[in-house]
């Protein structure tokens, strides 16, 4: 009984043995089947053309992903020198703005300069206008109780009179009374805040309405000579018109106003 037993175990395991190598080999026949129809199918889509080359060929030409993937090396060749002249192009904006700005502040600088420059000259002429006629001075006609420190006394032709910078007083009861400079006195100085004016070769000292010329070792006033011109004229001078002609007049002298360099200047007549 043993006997049969062990050869039954045998039986069985050769029949299972020779199975497996009955499915083994069935396997291994289905697989290089289907590597060969694997094989020849991608054969027959390299010979043809097959599905995915076909689909590429009907896309658009501009849409291909296959015409895309060999154009970029291309393009981007082109498209350099594009981008170097944009970048050129960028550079010279940059340098014409930079140069506008350069412009820009010189000009805005140079006209700060300018302002100032014109403002000084405007100051110097104002505190030059003002030296000139700031200094003491009474118009004619004016009335004190007490003479100036400081004042002398001027005898013109046996009148006497009284001289302080310029102005001359005439005793009037119990004041004194500012009148023009007489013709004929001579003062050691001219008033402080004079200017110059020239009639031909003859250089007079003009002072609010006053002229005097070089005398010796001092100043002598004399009649306002015709042709003179003066800048500005005492407050107190009239005006006055003579057919259709504005003219001033002080202490007897007539002034035509006319313009030279953008001011009102005043002639002797």
């Amino acid at each position: 009984m043993w006997k049969r037993s062990t050869a039954g175990r045998i039986r069985r395991t050769v029949t299972g043995v020779f199975a497996c190598g009955m499915i083994v080999a069935l396997l291994a026949d289905t697989a290089l089947a289907a590597r060969g129809r694997s094989s020849s199918s991608r054969g027959s889509v390299r010979n043809s053309g097959g599905r995915s080359t076909a689909r590429t060929v009907q896309r658009p030409p501009q849409g291909g992903r296959t015409e895309n993937r060999g154009s970029p090396p291309q393009s981007r060749g082109e498209q350099r020198p594009e981008r170097y002249d944009d970048r050129g192009d960028r550079h010279d904006d940059q340098r014409d703005r930079r140069e506008d700005r350069y412009d820009d502040q010189r000009d805005r600088r140079e006209d700060r300069y300018d302002d100032r420059r014109d403002y000084r000259e405007d100051r110097y002429d104002d505190y030059r206008r003002y030296r000139t006629r700031r200094h003491f001075w009474h118009a004619v006609g004016h009335a004190v109780y007490t003479l100036p420190p400081g004042h002398t006394t001027v005898v013109v032709y046996g009148s006497s009179y009284y001289y302080y910078s310029g102005v001359y007083y005439v005793r009037s009861g119990s004041t004194y009374v500012v009148v023009g400079a007489p013709v004929g006195a001579v003062v050691t100085v001219c008033p402080e805040g004079y200017t110059v004016v020239h009639v031909g070769p003859t250089a007079y000292y003009y002072y609010y309405g006053s002229y005097y010329v070089a005398s010796g070792s001092g100043y002598l006033v004399v009649e306002p000579p015709v042709g003179a011109t003066v800048t500005y004229l005492p407050d107190t001078a009239t005006v006055t018109t003579v057919e259709g002609v504005t003219l001033y007049a002080y202490h007897g002298v007539t002034y035509r106003p006319y313009y030279a360099d953008g001011e009102v200047v005043y002639v002797v007549i």
